[in-house]
């Protein structure tokens, strides 16, 4: 048997100024040092009744272009629905940092060996 799914990131109740005494805390976020990494929160009605719906988030500095796709679903567990934020967060912050090294504004190598 696997292990458990460990969560990487700083996980805390996505507001922690409304949590309860004796109630179950079903909204979490994700926090990567000072970046928003994600969200995932229980679905209490609807059709996904008692899912948990993870939303991934994208760096907030050098981000350019489409975030990939999808960036948000529903799972049985919270567990489960972490490990996808994270997954997602990771292949964001590779994304940034892909883009960093293959600028979209500079020219390709023939034109800028085109004469003017």
């Amino acid at each position: 048997m696997s292990k458990p799914y460990q969560p990487r990131y700083q996980w805390a109740p996505t507001w922690p100024d409304n949590v309860k005494p004796n109630e179950p805390v079903l909204d979490f976020a994700a926090h990567d040092g000072d970046e928003r990494a994600g969200r995932v929160y229980k679905a209490t009605g609807g059709p996904q009744d008692k899912q948990w719906q993870w939303c991934g988030a994208h760096p907030s500095t050098g981000w350019r272009g489409n975030p990939i796709m999808p960036n948000s679903g529903f799972e049985d567990t919270a567990g489960i629905a972490v490990q996808r934020c994270e997954e997602y967060w990771d292949a964001m912050k590779q994304l940034v940092e892909d883009q960093r090294f293959k600028p979209e504004d500079e020219p390709d190598q023939d034109e800028a060996q085109a004469p003017r």
